[in-house]
């Protein structure tokens, strides 16, 4: 008897033992909990900003296609943009150069996420109708001279100077670029590294249109040739 009640007493020291081992646990488990739901606040806060920011700058890319509807008595156009992330490097414009010549073109930054989309609006600073500093289209020699438009092998080239790929995080982009005379139909283009252009003349089949080069800013002495159809 006096063994057994000895094991009791000795049980007993253990489960009081035990008891303060758990409560000391709980008390961190509480302790961590607190920790990690405070942390777990900081994630959704810095989601939630990340979220805004995002969407922020996919407005601003969205800035970068076309405006509107534009209707010429010789021709019409259409166009469709499907991204695959909340951003990408792609986009794409048409406007009118002046009476005679509208400029449409495609551009597809490597990659995707953020630092794509900041080259593609980068790039889109350059690929405007306003006749200023920045714009590689069109280009006035003095505020009273006329308007003059940049051939298209022009414009490749010398975004290709501006846009090497060792000065843009290993980024490079592709780009099909026509200026399109509404007057005569005639397209002359461009394409940098980009799938080739097809053309669907009246009463025949799709016909691959001619037309290559190396994507802008993969290689510095890299040359363009203009087409047309």
């Amino acid at each position: 008897l006096i063994s057994t009640f000895e094991n009791a007493v000795e049980k007993n020291h253990e489960l009081h033992r035990l008891n303060e081992q758990l409560t000391l646990a709980k008390e961190k488990l509480t302790e961590w909990n607190k920790t990690l739901e405070s942390l777990n606040q900081q994630l959704d806060t810095a989601n939630q900003r990340m979220k805004h920011d995002l969407e922020a700058a996919a407005r601003v890319q969205q800035s970068l296609l076309p405006s509107g509807t534009m209707e010429l008595p010789s021709a019409n156009f259409s166009w469709k943009y499907t991204p695959c992330d909340e951003l990408a490097g792609d986009f794409l414009n048409y406007f009118p150069l002046d009476e005679r010549h509208v400029a449409m073109f495609v551009v597809d930054v490597s990659g995707h996420g953020a630092a794509s989309a900041l080259l593609a609006v980068a790039v889109g600073r350059f690929l405007t109708a306003h006749a200023s500093a920045s714009s590689l289209l069109v280009h006035r020699d003095s505020e009273t001279s006329p308007l003059k438009i940049t051939p298209p092998a022009e414009v490749a080239r010398e975004l290709n100077r501006r846009f090497q790929m060792e000065s843009q995080n290993g980024l490079y982009f592709t780009m099909a670029y026509g200026i399109l005379n509404v007057k005569t139909n005639e397209l002359k283009y461009v394409v940098a590294g980009h799938p080739p252009l097809i053309h669907v003349p009246r009463g025949s089949g799709p016909q691959v249109l001619p037309g290559q080069g190396f994507p802008i800013g993969m290689l510095e002495e890299a040359e363009y040739e203009e087409e047309s159809v």
